[in-house]
């Protein structure tokens, strides 16, 4: 009997039944694990309120959903005696639906056209900025490498780079001119003088993850390479300096190897003649004068000698 009780609560669908009924025998109605006849009542009663209760929600929401046709006016043109008609009523135009990421310049809920607290000159600028942003999402961003361990002070960034820059993105990539230029010396000794400098947004891929870095100010060097040198201004901005990464690994290295110089315990002993240690010669003297102030015989204070210069591991 628990069997086919048991199956027919297995077969039972939908799952939100099987899963009722299940609940009610298990903590309520124990009884009905042996009695197929009343668990079959059982689910009958559940199962009837379960439809009538779909049967209502599946009706109001078919109410709610279903609006009615818009008859037409009956304030529509009338005709009089004279054959004329009166003028019709103009419907109020339809208030358009507010953008989703709200206004422009103060984010309400309204167009910027709309926007009660911006000028003309703020709208301007609103929508210019607007359509600047716009056009950055469609150019993207430009992929290029960057070496992060180069040791330089600054960011720098080659002018092929810059032109290859120029060419995706419009408008024109705002470069500064320099009032002083800077000299920068090269891996191979020679000097090269940097007259200009660019902000950029640096996107960088780390096996962490993806950094987004704004406004990172790079000097633009004549050179033909495609790799930007990132300088330790922008490291240290993110929180990374290999210099000190660098001596951390290298002291770490320098304790593992190091030999102690004065072990545990090197005090009490000294280095004997024959290379082993042995207790100092003061300590032994002292020693054995108080052993034979309290009656060890004095003729055999040399056996005693002897065996502590064999047998070091007693102290």
């Amino acid at each position: 009997m628990k069997k086919r009780c048991r199956l027919l609560v297995k077969t039972l669908q939908p799952v939100l039944l099987q899963d009722q009924i299940q609940r009610l025998i298990e903590f309520q109605r124990r009884d009905y694990c042996t009695d197929d006849v009343a668990l079959f009542d059982l689910i009958l009663e559940h199962a009837k309120a379960q439809q009538r209760f779909f049967n209502q929600s599946k009706d109001s929401a078919t109410a709610t959903t279903k609006q009615p046709t818009a008859r037409p006016s009956k304030e529509v043109t009338t005709r009089i005696s004279s054959g004329r008609s009166q003028p019709v009523t103009p419907r109020a135009p339809k208030a358009a639906t507010p953008p989703t990421e709200g206004c422009l310049f103060c984010k309400g809920l309204h167009w910027l056209r709309e926007c009660p607290t911006a000028s003309v000159e703020q709208r301007r600028a609103a929508l210019e900025k607007f359509k600047e942003e716009k056009q950055q999402q469609r150019v993207g961003p430009i992929r290029s490498k960057a070496l992060p361990d180069t040791g330089v002070d600054c960011t720098i960034l080659p002018s092929s780079v810059l032109r290859t820059l120029e060419e995706a993105v419009s408008p024109d990539v705002n470069v500064i001119r320099l009032s002083r230029p800077v000299t920068v010396i090269l891996a191979d000794g020679s000097t090269k003088t940097c007259s200009e400098e660019v902000k950029l947004d640096l996107q960088l891929t780390t096996a962490a993850g993806v950094v987004h870095v704004r406004q990172v100010p790079c000097l633009v060097l004549d050179s033909e390479d495609d790799e930007l040198l990132l300088g330790r201004d922008t490291l240290s901005s993110l929180g990374i300096d290999v210099n000190d990464m660098l001596a951390q690994l290298a002291g770490s290295a320098l304790l593992a190897t190091e030999e102690d110089e004065f072990p545990v315990g090197y005090e009490l002993f000294v280095e004997g003649a024959t290379g082993g240690s042995m207790l100092g010669n003061a300590a032994v003297k002292d020693m054995m004068d108080a052993a034979v102030q309290n009656g060890f015989p004095a003729e055999r204070q040399g056996e005693i000698e002897e065996i502590l210069a064999t047998r070091n591991e007693v102290w």
